[in-house]
């Protein structure tokens, strides 16, 4: 007998049993795969290679597939090669192994049924080479992290402030050098609170800026910038918001009752009230044709010290007319110094001066600088007598002088 089968029926079926085989199918190549996969990796998680500045903290990390009873797993080391026989046990769940060359109390080290890590603290140059996790009843061995452990660089400090008054704010800059192997801990010192410390990591070519309002007692202290973990020895920058940047001397003749005499003055840039000033002078007055030695301005009567902060000296010069060459020193109230360049200083006969720096003298002494002796022809009736001091000196006695352009005597 025919029997009624509605249309599509078998059809529906069929395919209905192809997708659930192709599913278990599925299901069973994933478990294969799982399985092929745990057999055939062991370390999940494996160490790194680390670069670590000196007194920094190093960790390497193992993760397993599965867990493991941590009496098999350990820690081992090799100073020189990545290889089996050349490593030896550091630390287990139990112990850290006492290896020579090792301060093993720095040394720490964690175990989970299915994760180990190695802590190293304040680590130092021995410490470097290979480190790896071993399974030991498996006798696997992890990929091998490299440890590299270098010395923290030389930083760069800088000071940037359009003025340096108490007062004032100014930014102080520490920069990491471009060549630097890893990031680097800075940290300024003194901070703005006694017994604490301002830290930054920055990395390779960074730097850590710091904002100081400067006080009254900054003028007799300076800022330290620390490079590394050791901020007692570690390499240091140094900046002194009061620094002297320039010295240089200026000067003016003044006469009195028919004498002419020579002020000098020591500018010094930045100029504070606690600068203190000292000078020292030599005196060209060729006696044997030796060259004169620099000399305290103090061990001469022609030079008087004007003022308390002896920023202006006095001289005044023989009849003959000696050479002469000055320099100042500007002193900061921690002692740190900056000297001139020499100022040389030609009087002639008819009381004139001539210098060696255009700049050096006031309105009036400008026009004997260095630059308009080449104006002048110089015509000795009694004598003429040439010499140097600091590259040159002209004495000339009993002369007269002429004006090279326009052919006129000066008396």
């Amino acid at each position: 007998m025919y029997k009624y089968q509605k249309p599509g029926t078998r059809t529906s079926m069929k395919s209905f049993a192809f997708d659930s085989s192709r599913k278990m199918a599925g299901i069973a190549f994933a478990v294969l795969c799982l399985v092929a996969f745990s057999g055939a990796t062991v370390f999940l998680d494996e160490p790194d290679n680390l670069t670590v500045e000196v007194g920094g903290q190093a960790t390497f990390r193992c993760d397993f597939n599965q867990d493991y009873n941590c009496s098999v797993l350990e820690w081992v080391y090799s100073s020189s090669q990545c290889t089996h026989g050349s490593s030896v046990t550091i630390t287990t769940c139990r112990s850290v192994s006492l290896v020579p060359s090792f301060d093993t109390s720095r040394f720490f080290s964690t175990f989970g049924k299915s994760t180990t890590l190695l802590q190293i603290n304040n680590v130092q140059l021995s410490d470097a080479g290979y480190y790896a996790c071993r399974i030991a009843d498996l006798n696997e061995f992890s990929r091998c992290g490299h440890l590299t452990v270098v010395d923290p660089p030389t930083p760069q400090c800088t000071m940037l402030s359009s003025s340096v008054r108490v007062g004032d704010t100014v930014r102080l800059m520490c920069r990491v050098p471009e060549e630097a192997l890893t990031r680097t801990k800075l940290t300024w010192y003194p901070s703005k609170t006694p017994g604490s410390t301002r830290s930054l990591k920055v990395d390779q070519g960074q730097s850590y800026t710091v904002y100081h309002v400067l006080q009254e007692s900054d003028k007799f202290r300076v800022f330290t910038c620390i490079a590394g973990n050791d901020i007692n020895n570690g390499p240091n920058c140094t900046l002194y918001p009061f620094e002297i940047k320039t010295v240089s001397v200026r000067f003016q003749q003044e006469k009195s009752s028919g004498n002419s005499a020579l002020m000098f003055e020591c500018v010094a840039d930045p100029a504070l009230p606690d600068t203190r000033y000292s000078w020292s002078v030599r005196v060209a007055e060729f006696q044997n044709g030796t060259q004169p030695e620099w000399i305290d301005s103090g061990t001469d009567h022609r030079f008087v010290i004007v003022g308390d902060q002896t920023r202006f000296l006095l001289f005044t010069p023989k009849k003959d007319g000696d050479g002469l060459q000055v320099k100042c020193t500007a002193y900061t109230a921690i002692g740190t110094s900056k000297t001139s360049e020499a100022l040389t200083i030609i009087p002639f006969p008819d009381d004139h001066f001539v210098t060696n720096d255009p700049s050096g003298g006031d309105e009036n002494s400008q026009e004997l600088s260095g630059t308009l002796l080449l104006s002048y022809m110089w015509i000795g009736i009694g004598g003429l007598s040439v010499t140097s001091v600091g590259g040159f000196l002209i004495m000339c006695f009993m002369c007269t002088r002429r004006r090279v352009l326009d052919n006129q005597e000066d008396y």
